[in-house]
């Protein structure tokens, strides 16, 4: 699956996860049999959960490094949030789209059953040579040459080859939109709970009253700082004139 551009250039450690999840996915579907996938979606979740069960434990630990400040009840809640997340839009959005894709993929994408495929491919360069043929003898297309059968002809040869090649690159793009969208939901809710969540028991502590006297106290130390700082310049200042009336009066009583 290539790498998503549509997130920010520096994606948070939990939208990576998602994307590592998702390749995760792609790099185990061809563990998925014809029976299970004959059996319908609710046989392929099975297949996927089993994995993103695996992998959950290393997000749950992502949650904590990520959040330290929230508490355990907290860190639980997002958490359990971000599992039902994954349990009822991420795995069934993913199995939707891979079923679709893994039957197409494993008939070479095409039509017909595989003892088939030569006949289908065969068909396609006909076609081919049948649209060549109508574009010499139709008067509104300036083409008269009969060597321009040849190339319809390898165009529909190779038609099957090129629908091959843009069912990969449309299942590429569904994956992409997939990861952002989760990667974004995923975002919002580590916002709000960064936010509004429960913080742990030392910063729970630090109430508005206590924060504000230790302002205050800080205040005190830099205004004391600054009149010390202040004493200290007037003091040099009036060492300094006393030396200056000093030199002045030497030099008069010179004169």
């Amino acid at each position: 699956m290539r790498r998503r551009r549509a997130l920010e250039l520096v994606p948070s450690p939990l939208e990576r996860y998602v994307d590592t999840l998702i390749q995760s996915f792609e790099d185990r579907r061809n563990g998925l049999t014809e029976a299970t996938i004959a059996a319908g979606e609710d046989a392929c979740q099975r297949f996927f959960f089993e994995i993103y069960e695996r992998e959950f434990e290393r997000l749950r630990r992502l949650f904590e490094d990520e959040e330290p400040h929230l508490s355990e009840s907290a860190l639980a809640s997002w958490s359990d949030e971000i599992d039902r997340l994954f349990r009822t839009v991420v795995i069934p959005a993913y199995v939707r789209l891979a079923m679709r894709f893994t039957s197409r993929e494993r008939n070479d994408f095409y039509l017909t059953r595989s003892s088939l495929h030569p006949v289908e491919r065969i068909g396609f360069a006909l076609l081919g040579m049948v649209i060549g043929g109508f574009v010499l003898v139709a008067p509104f297309i300036p083409i008269w040459q009969r060597e321009w059968i040849l190339p319809f002809m390898l165009a529909g040869l190779l038609f099957p080859n090129l629908r091959a090649y843009l069912a990969i690159r449309r299942y590429e793009a569904e994956l992409n939109r997939l990861v952002v969208s989760v990667g974004r939901e995923m975002l919002r809710l580590e916002q709000a709970y960064s936010t509004y969540g429960e913080p742990i028991g030392e910063l729970k502590a630090l109430t508005k009253p206590r924060l504000v006297a230790h302002a205050r106290s800080a205040d005190d130390v830099d205004d004391a700082s600054a009149l010390k700082t202040g004493d200290e310049v007037d003091d040099r200042r009036r060492r300094g004139r006393d030396d200056l009336e000093k030199r002045i009066l030497e030099q008069r009583k010179d004169d």
